[in-house]
């Protein structure tokens, strides 16, 4: 599944209609906001000739669909199949993001808004998947589900022996920077199955907990049973710990035997 996704800042040939149908031209726009479709086709063409535009996919392993709304985008990724090893969203555009810089006084005594722009390509905004459904730090990676790969490129020719770039955020000095390292896509798949199944397993035990207690029993719901559902196909992988078969299946009879579904 490819995202293609339309700059927010106008483009140059740009045609509006205002709700009576009357036409706007860009060029009746002003200078500041003519400044800033220039500013954007400079940044853009500065990083397409340094070939720094790419495709980006997220890979999701898990049974949920992810889902992610910034106010600039928003993105989802399907569930996975039941007959397929993952589902994947592949973005290809970059977007534009204008920055109120202040205003710049004129020789005219006038005021002249300025404008820096921020170019967020493909992996920066799929990076948010992994800020939600993976973390950042230790802690985040015992809350959060997991089971989700970032990488730069399409899925055309990537096979689990492939090398890929993956994208990660770094901090010097309180900002936040943007790097790539490289890594076998299976090695990576098993590391996110990993965390999946810790995750998935606390969430059966505490449905196991809930079952014993009959007024906690409702508690237990839909979620936890396509969690219950799925924990075996993790297993099934060999990622997981080497007891995730025994405690997949027992956790799965639990819940799914003993208590109806909601």
């Amino acid at each position: 599944m490819t995202a293609a996704v339309d700059y927010p800042v106008l483009p140059s040939d740009a045609h509006i209609e205002t709700k009576t149908g009357v036409a706007v031209q860009l060029q009746n726009l002003g200078q500041a906001a003519a400044a800033r479709v220039a500013l954007r086709e400079e940044k853009l063409t500065e990083l397409e000739i340094r070939g720094d535009v790419k495709p980006a996919t997220i890979l999701n392993r898990g049974p949920f669909e992810l889902k992610v709304e910034t106010g600039l985008w928003s993105y989802t990724c399907k569930p996975r199949p039941f007959d397929k090893p993952f589902s994947f969203l592949t973005v290809v555009n970059p977007i534009c993001v204008p920055i109120y810089k202040g205003n710049q006084e004129m020789s005219d005594r006038s005021l002249q808004q300025r404008y820096d722009m921020k170019v967020l390509l493909p992996c920066h905004q799929l990076m948010e998947f992994k800020h939600w459904y993976v973390g950042e730090s230790d802690e985040d990676k015992t809350l959060k589900q997991g089971g989700i790969v970032v990488f730069e490129g399409a899925m055309q020719g990537v096979t689990g022996a492939t090398t890929v770039r993956v994208p990660e955020f770094v901090y010097r000095k309180g900002k936040r920077y943007l790097r790539f390292t490289d890594g076998v896509l299976k090695d990576l798949i098993a590391e996110q199955d990993e965390q999946m199944y810790h995750h998935f397993a606390t969430v059966m035990d505490d449905a196991g907990h809930d079952w014993e207690q009959p007024e906690k029993r409702r508690n237990i719901t839909r979620y936890h049973h396509t969690v219950a559902d799925f924990m075996p196909r993790i297993c099934a992988s060999g990622a997981a710990h080497s007891t995730c078969r025994r405690r997949a299946f027992a956790s799965a009879a639990t819940s799914t035997i003993h208590s109806p579904p909601t």
